[in-house]
This record gives C-alpha cells, sequence and structure tokens, in this order.
C-alpha cells in the first residue's frame, strides 16, 4: 500500500487530537495504521513524530498495542527500527506494554543494515545523544515530545472520536475494536472483522458471537 502524505493524514489526525486546523474525519479512523503512517514520515516530517510522542503521553493508553505489534513484519527494516525506537519510549514513560514491540524489533535489529546520514553533531552536542536510538544503532541528537499544546483536551477528542470512546469503555483491546466496526457496519460478519482488524480466527468468531448475544446494537450507540 502507499504511503499517505500528510496532507491525506490531516482529518484523521484531529480526529485523533493533534492540534491542526481543519475538519475531523467522517469516520474514526484507525488509530495504529495513523502510527504506521507516522512513523513511515519521519525521515521527513520529524516535527510531526514529536507531536506523536507528545500524543502519546495523553492518549498512549488507548493505543491497542497487540494490533500495532501486528504490523512489524509488514514494514521496511528502517521503518521497524523507527518504531522499535517509539516502543522503547514508551516502555522509558511506564508503558510496559510497549515492550513486546521493543523486544521484538531489537531481536531483528542486527540483521538490518542501516545507517543515519546528515548527523548534526552541533545538536548531538547541544542536546546530547537519544538514548532509545542508540539503543537501535542510530546515533542522533535527543528527540522529545512536542509541547502539550500541540495536542487537544482528551474529553473533546473522546466526545468527537467513538472508537477510542469505546477503548476508554470497554479497553484498548479486540472487543472494544470489533464493537467499533460492527456498529459503524465496517464488517458485516465474523470474518471480515478477522480481516480488518488482523486477529485470530478463534478471537474473532468468539467476541463477534458473544457481540451477537448481548445484542450489543441496543446496548451502545455511536
Amino acid at each position: 500500500m502507499e504511503n499517505r502524505s500528510f496532507d491525506n493524514l490531516k482529518s484523521d489526525l484531529v480526529s485523533l487530537g493533534f492540534s491542526y486546523v481543519g475538519e475531523p474525519s467522517k469516520i474514526a479512523p484507525d488509530t495504529e495504521n495513523v502510527i504506521i503512517e507516522i512513523i513511515k514520515l519521519f525521515t521527513e516530517d520529524q516535527k510531526l513524530y514529536r507531536i506523536l510522542l507528545a500524543w502519546m503521553d495523553r492518549f498512549g493508553d488507548l493505543i491497542h498495542v497487540e494490533r500495532l505489534a501486528s504490523q512489524v513484519d509488514l514494514l521496511s527494516d528502517y521503518d521497524k527500527l523507527i518504531l522499535g525506537v517509539t516502543a522503547l519510549k514508551r516502555v522509558n514513560a511506564g508503558d510496559i506494554r510497549f515492550k513486546v514491540i521493543y523486544e521484538k524489533i531489537l531481536k531483528q535489529k542486527n540483521k538490518i543494515n542501516f545507517n543515519l546520514s546528515g548527523q548534526d553533531n552541533y545538536l548531538i552536542e547541544k542536546h546530547g545523544i537519544d538514548l532509545e536510538f542508540k539503543a537501535f544503532g542510530i546515533t542522533t541528537s535527543k528527540i522529545l515530545p512536542s509541547e502539550n499544546k500541540k495536542i487537544m483536551d482528551r474529553k473533546w477528542v473522546l466526545k468527537i472520536n467513538p472508537w477510542l470512546r469505546l477503548r476508554a469503555l470497554l479497553g484498548s483491546n479486540f472487543r472494544a475494536d470489533m464493537t467499533f466496526i460492527r456498529l459503524s457496519h465496517q464488517a458485516v460478519n465474523a470474518y471480515a472483522a478477522m480481516k480488518l482488524l488482523r486477529c485470530s480466527k478463534e478471537t474473532s468468531y468468539r467476541i463477534w458471537d458473544s457481540l451477537e448475544e448481548a445484542g450489543v446494537e441496543s446496548l451502545i450507540q455511536i
């Protein structure tokens, strides 16, 4: 799939709480897919990456880490390293769920041939080396989260984003995700949900059947 540009991502970013001028997307975006697209844009837009780090500080609990981990093997070697760095930053921030991503990519690090060019030695001397990047063999100056003003109020975001709202209610898991794609009519059966969410067949059919049994459409509106 072709990488998305910033302009193409903008409405999804607004929906997630990135403070850009513009309208949110009509359908709540796939959070993990948006994160991956930002990772892919790292070389051309480090400012956006720094905003992502700030967003993770405020909304990190609403990331479905298992879904994010499922995309590791679909990434280029370079993008794997950046995702690994990002996961390590989250672990160091106290979210140990990201350890599964960090460790998975760290095991592959020695098989990846990558050199970061254009390093600014002045910035490294001024700000110090980024230790998370260093752990993946990349020498660069510290890359820190942007200012909090770049991120919208959490209460407002949950109001406009039903997918994140369901995760806040049910947890950042496949049950919340399947509830959303079912109620938003993005999947008509367990098989379609499995393909869309990239979960196991057993997980998909078990959760789909339980939502059917509970009559989820009569219990929750989005």
